[in-house]
C-alpha cells in the first residue's frame, strides 16, 4: 500500500506541468484560501482508467493547465484519504470538488472524465467569468 502511494505522488510529475499539486487537503485548503484561489479536488483511487484518462489527456491540455494555474489551488487525493475531511470522501472515481474557500463549501461537483472543452466549462462556470 505504501509503495502505491509512493508511486501515486511520483505520477503527479509526469502530468502535472507547471501546476503545484498538492497531495494533502489542509495544505491545498490553506493555500487556496492565502491565494485567493478556488480549490480543485481530483479524489482517484489505484487503476481507475478514467483517471488515467483526465491526467493523460484532459489536465495535460494547455489550455486546462493555464486556467487551473490562474484560478486555482489543485490537490490529488486518494478518495478514502485520511487527509481529506469525511464531507468530501466518495465512492466512485473520479471526482473533482471544487470548493470556495472562503465559504469552505462546494462550489461543484462533477463525477467521471470530461474532455478539455467540457472540463474547461466546468471552470469558468466555478470561477464565474466568460473567459
Amino acid at each position: 500500500m505504501r509503495l502505491a502511494f509512493v508511486v501515486f505522488l511520483l505520477s503527479l510529475s509526469l502530468y502535472a506541468g507547471n501546476l503545484t499539486w498538492h497531495s494533502t487537503y489542509n495544505e491545498a485548503f490553506h493555500t487556496a484560501k492565502k491565494e485567493h484561489k478556488f480549490l480543485m479536488l481530483f479524489l482517484t483511487q489505484p487503476d481507475c482508467k478514467t483517471c488515467a484518462y483526465m491526467r493523460e489527456r484532459t489536465l495535460k491540455d494547455p489550455r486546462v493547465t493555464a486556467y487551473l494555474k490562474k484560478h486555482f489551488t489543485v490537490a490529488e487525493l486518494y478518495m478514502k484519504s485520511n487527509s481529506l475531511p469525511k464531507r468530501y470522501r466518495v465512492e466512485m472515481s473520479p471526482v473533482f470538488t471544487f470548493i470556495d474557500p472562503e465559504e469552505d463549501d462546494i462550489a461543484e461537483q462533477i463525477m467521471g472524465g470530461r474532455t478539455p472543452e467540457r472540463f474547461l466549462q466546468t471552470m469558468h462556470s466555478v470561477v464565474g467569468d466568460a473567459d
